[in-house]
């Protein structure tokens, strides 16, 4: 709304509640050692204002990883391998967006490349299919009618997804039980965990800078 949403929420965190709160910046975090093109706005805000005036905003750095360094190892269940007539109907819709000047569509992402932000959706998992030789038959597995598709292309797994957001490999989908849309769902609505971290230090050394205002 051309800033507005951002003009009410300033105000009311700094009129109505009392905080001390920096201009709204944004975070990328490809610079925060994961290989995701995630862009995302930022409040920070303290009740004393020494600790607002102390406050830094993370810079981060260009991460060196690419999605080869959290790609799954070994083989991936053919539930992941998008059928042929599907991958058919992309390949169509990215052409016919294509002759229209649009950069729409499906894409692959290579092993030395960064993903695509993650999103809610058939689109999120659009944008990041990958690239994966698989062995044995295109045999669909019994629930699909549709045969895999021949050019070993995939949806990543819920687990690329978690290591693309900085969750720890240990991480268990507790809420999500098994099924992977949920995951999917969590997942692309979280935000990126070293991303946090590093505001989250910020905001601690901003605080503790001077001891003797621990307590105000």
């Amino acid at each position: 709304r051309k800033g507005k949403t951002i003009d009410t929420s300033m105000r009311f965190l700094r009129e109505d509640a009392g905080y001390y709160v920096l201009e709204p910046f944004v975070l990328d975090a490809l610079n925060f050692e994961v290989p995701q093109m995630r862009r995302r706005l930022f409040f920070v805000g303290f009740k004393r204002k020494s600790a607002y005036r102390n406050f830094r905003i993370p810079e981060g750095r260009p991460t060196a990883m690419k999605f080869r360094n959290i790609r799954q190892k070994g083989a991936v269940s053919p539930e992941y391998y998008l059928s042929q007539g599907y991958l058919n109907t992309l390949k169509k819709h990215k052409e016919r967006e294509r002759s229209k000047g649009n950069n729409f569509g499906y894409r692959i992402v290579e092993d030395n490349d960064y993903a695509s932000t993650l999103l809610t959706g058939g689109a999120g998992k659009e944008m990041n299919l990958v690239h994966h030789p698989m062995n044995g038959s295109f045999t669909p597995p019994k629930h699909r009618k549709t045969p895999l598709n021949k050019e070993h292309i995939r949806r990543m797994t819920p687990r690329e997804w978690a290591r693309l957001m900085g969750f720890p490999q240990r991480y268990k989908f507790i809420e999500a039980g098994t099924s992977d849309t949920q995951a999917y769902t969590q997942l692309a609505n979280a935000v990126c965990v070293p991303v946090i971290k590093a505001l989250g230090l910020e905001v601690v050394r901003a605080i503790r800078k001077k001891k003797n205002d621990w307590q105000r």
